[in-house]
This record gives C-alpha cells, structure tokens and sequence, in this order.
C-alpha cells in the first residue's frame, strides 16, 4: 500500500517536481473503517484516495491527505446528512495541519468527492486557507453520477489568479476499474 502522506520521492526526477498531490475524503481520519465507509472501496484505499494514488503514480510529486479535524461518520447516510448540514449553514470544518509548505509547490493535483453537488466545505476551508496566486490547479474529483458538478469552476472563484484547469471527474465506483489508470493517463498527463 502507497502512504499517502507521502512527501518525498525516491526517484531524482520526481524529486525535482514541484508537485503536490492533495486530496480530501471523508475516510482521511485517524479512525476510519474502510468496511463500513460511506465511499467506495478497494485495494483498501476510499476511492478518492485511490484516484491520488493513480495520479501520484504518474506525475509523482508528494502525495498529502487533506485530514479533518473533527472526522466524518463512517456510515454514508451519516456522513451525507453532516455534509448537507455543513452546505446549508456554510460551515468551514477545520482540518489537521498538512506538514507541507505550499509556496514549495507550482503544481497542485487535488482531489475530493461530489457531496450535494458541489465541493465538500472542508474544501472551502482549504482555499480560504491558503492563497494559490501564480499556481497552476489541476483538480480531479470521484462522484456518483454529477461528473464535476460545476466545481472546476467553483475553484476558479475561490482562487481567481490560480490556472485552474479543467481536471478529471470519474465516478466513485470505477475508479478501481483499469480503465481508470488510462483514462488518468489520457487526461491528467500536461496538463501541469
């Protein structure tokens, strides 16, 4: 299993890359189950994850999971109702320190799922947090049949002067297909 807080690589080319990968799922907590997960999962990994790790695989970089401070329910009709509560009051849940400084980055992969047709809030935290200006954006996203439900352009308004690019959606239940690892490849690959 890769470690997904991963933040150097062995290989010298990839050391050189001033890529992050960083990724939110409701399963990045210190107590998650994976069985009884409201996300997919497979190769023991949530299904955002997953789509990370294909991504880390090929552009390498250092792989970070974007953890909340107060973990999400485990089971999906909970953690659904806690994420519609979070939309409707526009909350901004906190989240772990990410052990990383992003000013040493040009390119940052990051990854969440679809919740209630938009970005989780926690992703709202995230780019309040930090200011992306000059950085070039390449988002990707699991969903259960929303594609990327707009959010590619709610990155845009959250970080006006980021490239934000146009990124890769793919649903929560193929991500473990092989067809994924391609489409990751087809997709994904220069656009940094």
């Amino acid at each position: 299993m890769t470690d997904t807080n991963s933040k150097t690589d062995t290989s010298a080319d990839k050391a050189e890359n001033k890529t992050l990968i960083l990724y939110f799922s409701a399963g990045n907590s210190k107590n998650s189950d994976a069985i009884s997960s409201a996300t997919p999962t497979g190769n023991g990994y949530y299904s955002t994850q997953q789509l990370a790790v294909l991504i880390h695989d090929e552009v390498g970089g250092d792989l970070v999971a974007l953890t909340p401070t107060n973990a999400y329910p485990l089971g999906y009709d909970e953690t659904a109702d806690q994420a519609k509560d979070e939309a409707d009051s526009n909350a901004r849940p906190q989240f772990e320190d990410i052990g990383v400084n992003m000013e040493d980055y040009d390119t940052i992969y990051f990854g969440y799922p679809i919740w209630w047709y938009t970005v989780p809030m926690i992703v709202n935290t995230f780019f309040d947090t930090y200011d992306f200006s000059g950085k070039t954006i390449i988002p990707f996203n699991t969903h259960a049949g929303s594609g990327d439900g707009g959010t590619y352009n709610t990155i845009r308004e959250l970080e006006p002067n980021a490239d934000v690019k146009e990124g890769l959606a793919v649903s929560g239940s193929s991500v473990f297909d092989e067809e994924t690892k391609q489409q990751v490849k087809d997709r994904l690959l220069g656009l940094d």
